[in-house]
């Protein structure tokens, strides 16, 4: 299992890059795209 390296600041604001496989555009279907709004929520949300 892989180990994230995770900054706790509150109220900090982050940044990050995603590439897809072979670069693919599937973040621009809606589906593919809510999935990952969803998940970047939850790993924010306390634990």
């Amino acid at each position: 299992m892989a180990t994230y390296r995770r900054s706790i600041t509150p109220g900090a604001t982050y940044f990050f890059t995603v590439n897809t496989h072979l670069r693919q555009p599937v973040l621009t279907n809606e589906p593919f795209y809510q999935a990952l709004k969803r998940a970047i929520r939850r790993v924010g949300e306390p634990a």
